[in-house]
């Protein structure tokens, strides 16, 4: 029984966060951080990395909010060993910055996922890797922001700058 109720709860809370972050919750114009802290600590308690909430702002607006889930997620599954998640956000004009820094012993992420990340669309079918990484990119373009990234062997940093 009790794996049927964490199998359950873990469902419930990816639901929660996937509705958010791909955008089934399209009603609300503006996120509390507050809740979407909730959100992705939910996501972070099935997996072995640790998440560190660094966000300032009191809320954001969807297409940051988007963002900003699914930069964590990602991160997530760039420590699959552990390590630990840093989430920011910083205010900049009329700009914010959202980064996300990734750190363990062993960082990786797959191919297809970086070339998610730099837009480039794959041959042969789809990844699910890749998808989700070509949404963020796509999402962050037409909300009118920029999205970089950096790989290195103990570090992956994912920054967007899109429009406050």
């Amino acid at each position: 029984m009790g794996l049927i109720q964490s199998s359950a709860r873990k469902l419930v809370e990816l639901l929660a966060f996937c509705r958010v972050a791909f955008g089934a919750s399209a009603s609300a114009e503006t996120f509390d951080t507050r809740a979407l802290e909730t959100l992705t600590r939910g996501v972070y308690a099935h997996v072995r990395p640790e998440l560190i909430w660094s966000v300032d702002a009191p809320s954001v607006n969807k297409a940051t909010a988007r963002a900003l889930l699914n930069m964590a997620q990602l991160a997530a599954s760039a420590l699959p060993t552990g390590g630990a998640a840093t989430v920011t956000t910083e205010a900049q004009g009329d700009q914010i910055m959202i980064r996300v820094e990734a750190r363990s012993h062993r960082v990786r992420l797959r191919p297809e996922v970086v070339s998610g990340l730099n837009g480039e669309r794959l041959d042969g079918g789809l990844s699910g890797q890749w998808v989700q990484a070509y949404y963020l990119n796509a999402l962050v373009r037409e909300a009118g922001g920029l999205l970089e990234h950096h790989i290195a062997e103990d570090l992956m940093t994912l920054a967007a700058r899109v429009p406050a």
